[in-house]
């Protein structure tokens, strides 16, 4: 990877951010060990942690909170860099920090973690965004009102899972052809349900209510 003339990298790079932070900030950049090339920094805050890397422009910035990646930005300004790590590992929410630092870019759905109403945020982001040949299933399963409890991520197919923060995949539909969808589950050899989407959700739906019952 190319670097902006004049990007620290590393250990320098930590160091550097480490003598812009505040005294109100009790946690350090720090890079990786054993690494010497690397040009990636981190610092840590238990729910909230910032990396940071040098890239062709700047340094790119990603923002996590409880293991979820909430915003990204980038900026060669290190001691805003070392001002946004500080608020961010303070709690500071995404909106404020936009706002005190323009570079903090994230989505309508990272903002919807934030709030706590990602469920439903993602429902109509995916009925906003489906496509033709997806937009009757996604339809069928934002009505029904078992299969609407679950967080859908619309791939190459349509999944689910527990919740925003789950990994776990509960169920997929896929598209077979015009008007026609598979359902099948992790670890079962034959499909659950192969037809329409209403009959597909139908047998959706009572596949995860028996899941919760």
């Amino acid at each position: 990877m190319t670097r902006f003339p004049g990007a620290l990298l590393g250990a320098e790079l930590a160091a550097a951010l480490n003598a812009e932070l505040g005294k109100e900030c009790p946690h350090r950049f720090t890079a990786p060990q054993g690494r010497p090339g690397s040009s990636l920094v981190s610092i840590d805050g238990g729910r909230s942690r910032l990396g940071a890397i040098a890239g062709d422009d700047a340094y790119v910035i990603t923002f996590v909170r409880d293991d979820q990646g909430r915003a990204h930005g980038a900026t060669r300004d290190k001691r805003l860099l070392a001002d946004a790590a500080c608020a961010w590992l303070a709690g500071t929410g995404l909106e404020e920090m936009a706002a005190r630092w323009p570079f903090v870019e994230f989505s309508e759905l990272q903002l919807a973690l934030e709030r706590g109403d990602a469920l439903e945020t993602q429902w109509r982001i995916l009925r906003r965004d489906a496509s033709e040949l997806d937009r009757e299933l996604v339809e069928a399963a934002a009505a029904d009102a078992t299969v609407s409890r679950f967080y859908p991520i619309l791939d190459r197919n349509l999944l689910f899972t527990p919740g925003p923060s789950d990994k776990e995949v509960l169920a997929s539909v896929s598209f077979q052809s015009p008007g026609r969808f598979r359902l099948c589950v992790p670890g079962r050899p034959e499909a659950l349900a192969d037809g329409d989407p209403n009959s597909v959700i139908t047998r959706l739906a009572e596949f995860l209510d028996s899941l919760e019952g």
